[in-house]
Order: C-alpha cells, then structure tokens, then sequence
C-alpha cells in the first residue's frame, strides 16, 4: 500500500519542471504573492551528487515581475549545474501548467537570453 500527498499553494501558482542531461530535476515554481507581484522557489531533486536529496532555494529576482521571478529561477538552476558538475546541462523544460504567469513565448526569450538553446514544452 502506498500513500500519496498532494499539497495544493494557497495563491495562484506556475509550476516550470527542468530537466538535466545527466538526470537532475528541478522544480520553479512561480506563486502570485498579490495582483502584479509574484515570489518564486527551486526544488533541486538531484540524485547523483555525493549527498543525495532534495533542496529548495527562494530565486532573487531584480524586480517582482512573473518574468523576472523565471529568469531568476533559470539562472539559479544553471549556477547549481555550474558548481555540482559542469559538464550537466539542461536539455528539457516542461509547463505542465500551461503557462499562467510567463507566457511559452516570453520563457523561449528569456532562456535564449542566458543562452539556454531549448523551446520550452506546454501542456
């Protein structure tokens, strides 16, 4: 027998999963704080370094824009790559949201714009 947990945000919420060549996954998830300013985290699921496990990290975004709050959470997955092992590399981006908050468009932009080659994926 098993158990599962659903744990639902009480705002309103656009979850981005990322995943890495070499079989991390990450997890930035974008929460609407109130109309127009938005708070961001990344889970890093990563099962390959020495100290197997799961954190999570609040994102610093430059302002309080959804956009900014995803970029924030693009680079801070790819400074995690960079110090844990630089030779791992994102190569999928999956929206199982559909997009609430930062529109497929926009996350193409803005990955292109610290030089992640990907086409996001949408629900």
């Amino acid at each position: 027998m098993s158990t599962v947990f659903t744990i639902y945000s009480s705002r309103p919420c656009h979850d981005i999963n990322f995943k890495s060549k070499k079989g991390r996954f990450f997890t930035l998830d974008i929460e609407e704080a109130s109309p127009a300013s938005y708070e961001s985290e990344v889970t890093a699921r990563d099962p390959l370094s020495p100290n197997v496990g799961s954190w999570v990290y609040k994102t610093k975004p430059s302002s309080a824009s959804a956009d900014d709050n995803f970029l924030g959470g693009a680079r801070l997955i790819q400074d995690y790559l960079q110090q844990i092992d630089p030779t791992d590399e994102i190569i999928e981006i999956h929206n199982p949201c559909n997009c609430p908050f930062v529109s497929e468009a926009n996350q193409n932009r803005l990955l292109s714009s610290v030089g992640i080659a990907l086409t996001v994926k949408v629900n």
